[in-house]
């Protein structure tokens, strides 16, 4: 995918990454095999491709990591979901601020508020 893109225009002005998975079961039921595809499909995959996207963004490029109420609040049969998406949170703050040193200054979490530069994510 992001081959393609190179290959056409060369640059992402805006990457939106939105993506769930979370069987309704109880952490008791779940596996190893369920932890991995909800991590990786969750969280995983919105850091891949964050890395993939950042080298063809410019300053002033903006992503958007769709998260999750879940990741701060949640009820019963969602502890994987919930912390495969707080650890979007958490990680989406930690890169605005290394961004913010890049001149790409500005992200937003799933509660959309806007993160600014050093200091203020």
């Amino acid at each position: 995918m992001f081959d393609e893109i190179r290959n056409r225009s060369g640059r992402i002005d805006v990457l939106v990454n939105n993506t769930g998975i979370g069987p309704g079961r109880s952490f008791e039921e779940f596996d190893e095999s369920d932890w991995d595809r909800i991590v990786n499909t969750n969280f995983k995959s919105v850091f891949m491709c964050m890395r993939h996207a950042l080298p063809m963004m410019s300053p002033g490029s903006v992503v958007l990591n769709i998260s999750s109420i879940h990741a701060t609040t949640t009820t019963s049969k969602f502890a994987i979901y919930a912390s495969s998406k707080g650890g979007i949170e958490a990680g989406t703050r930690g890169l605005a601020v290394d961004l913010a040193f890049q001149g790409n200054s500005r992200q937003r979490d799933s509660a959309g508020s806007d993160r600014g530069g050093p200091g203020s994510a």
